[in-house]
């Protein structure tokens, strides 16, 4: 831990000291928060966990700068940014015991991932959901419906079966 980062910490713990009085459940729900943070980042440091996590980002972060080169692509960057952000949302509030918003958060990085998917196989339809009205994204983009045309495309099977690990590869690169 850098000295500045340090000192942020002492500032940020020093602060939640300060309200314990003015704000005293406030002040519970950060202190507790704070703890929980620290103890279960302690418990992760060593493991993979956070090494994928991060893996996971960089790959956010690279197919974002790919999604700038393509001239459709570029247009729902935006939703790299947003699953991105949905993952670092999640961190923190595993980290710090809001297992609803780290749930929340994972549910719109899948949201995010049936509307990449459906692009894939129909790329009439990124224009159509950029372009559209409440309604049309109510009657055509709901989650379940996105999820429908994906179960459909795999022939009305639930998953897809991962046999090798350049299949996997593929994958990725068109979702």
């Amino acid at each position: 831990m850098s000295d500045k980062t340090a000192r942020n910490r002492n500032s940020y713990q020093r602060l939640i000291s300060t309200i314990h009085k003015t704000h005293p459940l406030v002040h519970h729900v950060l202190f507790a928060a704070d703890v929980l943070r620290t103890k279960r980042l302690e418990s992760y440091r060593e493991g993979v966990l956070l090494s994928g996590l991060d893996a996971l980002l960089n790959f956010l972060v690279a197919a974002r700068s790919s999604f700038e080169k393509h001239a459709k692509l570029r247009k729902i960057g935006f939703l790299l940014d947003r699953a991105k952000a949905d993952f670092e949302t999640a961190l923190d509030a595993t980290l710090a015991g809001f297992n609803s918003v780290a749930s929340e958060s994972m549910r719109d990085v899948m949201e995010i991932q049936f509307l990449v998917r459906d692009f894939a196989a129909e790329p009439e339809n990124l224009e159509e959901w950029l372009n559209a009205d409440r309604e049309l994204l109510y009657k055509k983009y709901r989650p379940v419906l996105l999820r429908s045309r994906y179960k459909k495309r795999l022939g009305g099977k639930k998953r897809i079966r991962v046999k090798t690990r350049t299949t996997l590869h593929t994958a990725k690169t068109y979702i």
